[in-house]
């Protein structure tokens, strides 16, 4: 999903200098907070404690972020 997102973020030769994003939303997307796919991120658990794990994603259905926790 992430892939797909970052796809209809940039621009195509169909569209020349336009994105599919701009197309349909009529402004640019922001791209600056994205983080870069697999990057180490800390996440605070219900234990107290911060884990170290990996990004892999945007989650579809909320404003919240998919990862990659070995342990679970």
């Amino acid at each position: 999903m992430h892939t797909t997102w970052l796809k209809n973020c940039l621009s195509t030769r169909h569209l020349g200098t336009k994105t599919p994003y701009k197309m349909l939303y009529q402004r640019p997307p922001n791209l600056s907070r994205i983080p870069v796919w697999g990057c180490h991120v800390k996440v605070h658990d219900t234990s107290g404690s911060k884990l170290d794990i990996h990004w892999v994603g945007f989650d579809p259905e909320s404003d919240g972020h998919c990862i990659y926790w070995p342990d679970t």
